[in-house]
């Protein structure tokens, strides 16, 4: 007759692994999940609003889309299509540029102009050096496939709008024709009237 085997006991073995459990419980720490960091966007103050419509009215951006349609906006106005008519740019420039100089009203909507102290503008101006300058910008947005030609038809709008402003600015002080003004007086409206034209990175056709 062969030797039984012995049996371990095991009725404690529930017991022991209950209570390392619960050790572990209490001794292992248990990671947070917190929330993803974000800054939130302040709510804009009344005087920040103000700043942004300010801005606004001081530009004026003419952009032409990949078919060499032409279209402006003024300010918080919506886009006008001018393809047809690029003449109508010039008179749009010389009216954004003269909002609030003397003769003209201030319309809201339009740029603001701010004084700027000119050299040698004394002689001109009744022995005042100071002049508020138009704060207008012109953007110039145009398609990575806009043609080269279109381009250049516009941007040559846009130059003239800002030299037809010089021109009365040259009549109205210097008392002579823009052609005929020397280097001086050249500096002189060249600060008094700047051609703000930017042109932005060409976006993509849709």
């Amino acid at each position: 007759m062969g030797k039984k085997t012995p049996q371990i006991n095991s009725s404690s073995t529930a017991d022991i692994a209950f209570l390392l459990l619960c050790y572990f419980l209490m001794t292992t720490t248990m990671d947070q999940q917190l929330g993803i960091e974000r800054q939130m966007p302040q709510i804009p103050t009344a005087e920040k609003q103000k700043n942004q419509k300010a801005r606004k009215r001081n530009l004026l951006i003419v952009r032409i889309n990949h078919k060499d349609r032409v279209f402006v906006q003024k300010g918080e106005e919506v886009f006008k299509e001018v393809s047809n008519n690029l003449g109508e740019l010039r008179t749009m420039v010389y009216d954004f540029f003269l909002n609030g100089s003397p003769g003209y009203k201030n319309s809201a909507v339009l740029p603001e102009r701010k004084p700027v102290e000119i050299p040698g503008f004394a002689k001109y101006n009744g022995g005042n050096t100071f002049y508020n300058v138009s704060s207008g910008i012109i953007s110039l947005q145009y398609n990575s496939v806009t043609s080269y030609e279109r381009f250049i038809a516009v941007q040559n709008e846009l130059v003239a709008g800002v030299n037809d402003v010089r021109k009365k600015f040259s009549e109205d002080y210097f008392k002579k024709d823009y052609a005929d003004l020397n280097k001086a007086e050249l500096d002189i409206i060249k600060a008094a009237v700047p051609q703000n034209i930017s042109e932005s990175e060409p976006f993509k056709a849709n």
